[in-house]
């Protein structure tokens, strides 16, 4: 029997269910084409898996598909920490803009009763009605 299914990285993965072959491929049928030739003669049954699951065996399926989680593994340590730092530079940077949107119509409402408004950031402007 094989179990067949995607990985997280959208692979498809097969795997025996005692453990003694498995491989990763781009394509469903190539995934079920494997089964069956491991199998070969006699046939096998497959179960197709709706959660994911990862190869816990040697990848002896497309060398493509290899590659391509190798390099997704390499890319998730090396990007991820990047894009969290991305993100916070973001957040700052909105709290900020947001920060000294408020901190204007207060003084807008204070200095002029809301009858004016600045027409620029430059404080030297004078009040528009």
């Amino acid at each position: 029997m094989f179990y067949i299914g995607r990985n997280k990285s959208g692979l498809w993965v097969v795997r025996e269910a005692a453990g003694g072959s498995g491989g990763l491929f781009l394509f469903k049928q190539s995934a079920a084409r494997f089964a069956r030739r491991q199998s070969e003669p006699a046939g096998c049954a497959m179960m197709f898996l709706a959660e994911p699951f990862e190869l816990d065996v040697a990848n002896r399926g497309g060398r493509v598909a290899g590659l391509l989680a190798a390099a997704s593994k390499i890319a998730v340590r090396l990007i991820g920490p990047a894009i969290a730092e991305w993100r916070k530079l973001v957040a700052d940077i909105s709290d900020a803009c947001s920060s000294q949107r408020r901190h204007r119509e207060a003084i807008e409402k204070e200095l002029f009763r809301g009858q004016y408004t600045l027409t620029s950031k430059n404080d030297d402007d004078l009040p528009v009605p």
